[in-house]
Formats: C-alpha cells, sequence, structure tokens
C-alpha cells in the first residue's frame, strides 16, 4: 500500500511541475513587452491560444490581461533578440553566468546584449566582437551540461 501512495505523490508532483512550464523561457510577459528579462517560477501564469504565459507578480499579470496579445506580440519580439538568455554578456565573456533583468542593454545588429551594470556594458563597447565571441563559446558549453 505505501508503495502505491509513494507513486501516486510522485506523478502527482511530476504533473505539478510540468503544469507550469511556460512560453518565452518562464520570463516575465509583461517584462519582456517592456524590454525586461524578470524570471518567475511560472505559479503566476494565464494562458493564451493553448500556451501558458508567466508573470512575476499579479500587477503584471494585470497589465496583461488589458491586452494579451499585444503584450505577447511585443514580449516575443523582444525575447527573439534577447541573447544568452539575458545573462550578462561581458560575465559571460569571463566565464560567468550573471542573471540580468537586461535593463542595461545594448542592440547590435538585431540582437539585444545584456548587462549586470554599466561597467559591463562599458567593458563591452571597448570590444564587442571579442566580448560576443568569448561569451558565445562559453555560454555554448555551459548549455550542453
Amino acid at each position: 500500500m505505501k508503495i502505491a501512495q509513494l507513486i501516486i505523490a510522485s506523478a502527482f508532483a511530476l504533473t505539478a511541475n510540468f503544469a507550469y512550464a511556460g512560453e518565452l523561457g518562464d520570463f516575465c510577459t509583461t517584462g519582456l513587452s517592456m524590454g525586461k528579462t524578470i524570471a518567475t517560477d511560472c505559479s503566476i501564469n494565464a494562458e493564451l491560444d493553448g500556451k501558458t504565459y508567466c508573470f512575476g507578480n499579479e500587477e503584471a499579470k494585470e497589465m496583461y490581461m488589458k491586452d494579451p496579445q499585444g503584450v505577447v506580440d511585443k514580449a516575443t519580439k523582444f525575447y527573439s533578440k534577447v541573447q544568452f538568455g539575458g545573462h550578462c554578456t561581458t560575465g559571460l565573456s569571463m566565464g560567468k553566468l550573471i542573471a540580468t533583468d537586461c535593463s542595461i542593454q545594448v542592440s547590435r545588429g538585431g540582437k539585444v546584449y545584456c548587462f549586470g551594470n554599466e561597467e559591463a556594458k562599458e567593458m563591452y563597447m571597448q570590444q564587442p566582437k571579442t566580448i560576443i565571441k568569448k561569451a558565445t563559446a562559453f555560454y555554448n558549453s555551459e548549455m550542453k551540461k
């Protein structure tokens, strides 16, 4: 009997974990629509056309509810341009995974590069091609793990 209960509990836990997988990398959809990468656990979410969109808080969800398709369109457009999952580009070039909200950013060649602070952005501005090359190599190696 205990084994059956354990199996049922495990299946429920797995189902619960999958219930919150959202679109756009689980970033806050409203945040993305405003040009920011805000990580969420997707516990606050809404569905549109069979897809789940995540929010950082109830206020962000309320903003989304005023114009769901418009917010999703803006969010999708920004998300498609964000490089390295919103991590600090300069940090990646130094072998560090540093999450950012992408409030400090540079657009280059139709892509958006995020930075953890102004100093990191300035370092990037001095050698953008080198920083991008190193960041790409490190990020790709980390994503394979």
